[in-house]
């Protein structure tokens, strides 16, 4: 199936007019992330609507309530207790004639019933060539990465709720954690790990990335950097906390030194100094890039590459 759906993409990925006006959305769900790729050009007034729901926080904790394999993924509408979340902003005008079509990892505007002028809140996400759909439902842009989430999506088993009427429902929903605009690849929590710089082995990083505050929706990086000078070692250690979407994240850093491992984390027997900055900059699952600017040391910057991954995160294929 995975692989069925992975070439349909592709195939669309061909046929699909270029468009330059493109606006990146990252959608974090309980089955992992997707990277969206909103068609601004084709259909400014929906992504202009998506975008202000992605704003409003509106999609955070929304369900993936309506699963049809070989169709739609469908969300927008409930949260995970199935407690409706009425739209904020008043239906949007059809762009359904802006030549998208419905097609393998594209996402399209749901309707109520048979008005192509009722689009508000809810959304899905095609997962095979759904021709039928064309010339009602607008299309406004595509899954870019995360091809093996939203197939994952898709396969779960479904039943049906009558007290909200609702047929192919998930026996075990996907729950939408975040959604986001990002202005390149997000820096997110699975790239938490160890990093190193393939150019300097021995050389690299630890980083971990998590939820930092009471509302979830912004974060923490936590960056440790082990290296030697004049055959002594010492760490480096900071954080910064910043609201999910950037790509970078500029960290204050410290310096503990000593002359043995022991002594460096000695609270009583440590000496701590400013070093400078590090930002990390990712830029895909597995690659990124670290600039330093300290006042000792100077500027410069290393590629680095991913050493480990979460346990759920095996690797990078379809990321």
């Amino acid at each position: 199936m995975l692989q069925r759906l992975v070439l349909a993409a592709l195939f669309v990925a061909c046929l699909t007019p270029a468009h330059a006006q493109t606006r990146t959305v990252w959608m974090e769900t309980t089955e992992g992330p997707m990277i969206l790729e909103l068609d601004e050009g084709a259909a400014p007034i929906t992504v202009a609507n998506f975008l202000a729901h992605v704003e409003q926080g509106f999609y955070d904790g929304i369900i993936f309530h309506r699963v049809i394999e070989d169709f739609v993924v469908q969300a927008g509408a409930f949260d995970d207790e199935l407690a409706f979340r009425p739209p904020p902003f008043p239906a949007i005008q059809s762009e359904a004639s802006n030549g998208r079509l419905n097609v393998p990892g594209t996402i399209a505007m749901a309707l109520a019933g048979s008005d192509v002028d009722s689009g508000r809140a809810q959304f899905f996400i095609n997962t095979a060539v759904n021709d039928v759909l064309d010339g009602d439902f607008t299309v406004f842009g595509e899954v870019v990465t995360g091809l093996n989430v939203l197939e994952s999506i898709q396969s779960a088993p479904t039943t049906s709720i009558a007290a909200q009427a609702l047929r192919d429902y998930p026996l075990r929903p996907v729950r939408i954690e975040r959604v986001v605009e990002t202005d390149g690849y997000p820096l997110m929590p699975l790239h938490t790990g160890s990093w190193f710089d393939p150019q300097n082995p021995g050389r690299g990083l630890n980083v971990e990335i998590a939820n930092g505050g009471a509302s979830g929706n912004d974060a923490t990086l936590v960056i440790y950097l082990y290296d030697f000078i004049d055959g002594q070692q010492f760490w480096l250690a900071g954080s910064a906390n910043f609201d999910f979407g950037p790509s970078a994240v500029t960290v204050p850093m410290v310096i503990l030194d000593g002359p043995q491992f022991g002594d460096a984390f000695d609270p009583d027997d440590r000496n701590v100094e400013e070093w400078g900055t590090i930002t990390f900059e990712v830029t895909g699952c597995g690659s990124a890039v670290m600039s330093y600017d300290s006042p000792e040391f100077g500027s410069g910057e290393r590629p680095l590459a991913r050493l480990t991954r979460p346990n759920d995160l095996d690797s990078c294929e379809g990321l």
